[in-house]
């Protein structure tokens, strides 16, 4: 997203966050006391970002001058998820006055705004990015068959599907005969199949 590098806080990698939310916390005390109303926005409204912009509001709780939004492409928060989960998302997002925003494809982000793709925006006083995983640039130029999200398009044995003898695993890849979503949890599972199947090629 443009102006993302330079205006937001991203939460990936997640390692360097902790770091992040403690300087966002310390910007709240001097905000505090100069009686400015806040506005804070997370863009990407998965699990993650839901997550996100659950945890903060509550970390929050009780500061009337700190308002919270929730951005986000889609029609709905968590996309993919139960009726049921969405519903009650939906509902503890409404307790904690998150202003949600759908149908909002970020496309630049400034010093005080996010605006979208059809020139819409919105003010923010700081702004978090909480987006899907993407493939690196690099990959679109590789000459390895990828999806349009640059993920390396594999088999069932983690074997491009352009270039066998170059294997690829959790994020960096999207297993065609058996998508799986972007989390740590499915690299961790590929790993030993990875493994045998590097040993045996």
């Amino acid at each position: 997203i443009t102006g993302a590098k330079e205006f937001a806080t991203g939460v990936k990698p997640i390692a360097q966050f902790q770091q992040s939310w403690l300087g966002l916390l310390a910007s709240t005390v001097d905000d505090k006391t100069s009686h400015t109303h806040l506005d804070w926005g997370v863009i990407g409204a998965g699990a993650g970002g839901v997550e996100l912009v659950l945890a903060m509001a509550h970390r929050m709780k009780g500061r009337s001058d700190i308002r919270f939004h929730l951005l986000y492409r889609t029609a709905r928060i968590l996309p993919g998820y139960p009726a049921r989960v969405v519903s009650i998302a939906e509902q503890k997002l409404k307790e904690y006055g998150v202003v949600l925003h759908p149908n909002f494809a970020v496309s630049e982000i400034t010093e005080s705004s996010v605006v979208n793709d059809l020139g819409d925006d919105v003010a923010l006083s700081k702004t978090i990015v909480c987006t899907g995983a993407t493939g690196s640039r690099w990959l679109a130029t590789s000459g390895l068959d990828c999806t349009d999200n640059n993920f390396i398009r594999v088999n069932s044995y983690l074997q491009s599907t352009s270039h066998p003898f170059i294997f690829a695993a959790g994020d960096i890849a999207e297993m065609l005969d058996d998508p799986r979503p972007k989390a740590g949890v499915y690299a961790v599972r590929q790993a030993p199949q990875l493994e045998e199947n590097l040993r045996c090629a």
